[in-house]
């Protein structure tokens, strides 16, 4: 069975022959079915969102250890950020 076609105009005109009370319960079920419909899209976009933060973390984290198997030794983070301001300091 074909669902009819159904224009705006139509529609609008349909809704003002009905009672104002009727029209509350038609804006409740329209915003029911709004709502329901834009939470499980905001899930599917979430779940997408989530999947992809995940491939990406887990580049990342490839690309990390790839880059650590190249460097030697042992490293001061906190001093070798110190000298760097030093010197920059020196710059100034």
């Amino acid at each position: 069975m074909m669902s009819e076609q159904i224009s705006l105009e139509h529609i609008k005109e349909q809704v003002n022959k009905l009672s104002w009370h009727d029209q509350l319960k038609l804006i409740s079920y329209i915003s029911e079915r709004l709502s329901d419909a834009s939470f499980d899209e905001r899930k599917e976009i979430n779940d997408s969102l989530q999947k992809q933060r995940e491939k990406e973390a887990k580049r990342l984290l490839a690309r990390c250890k790839a880059v650590e198997s190249l460097w030697k030794g042992n490293f001061d983070v906190v001093e070798d950020i110190r000298q760097m301001r030093e010197e920059r300091d020196e710059q100034i």
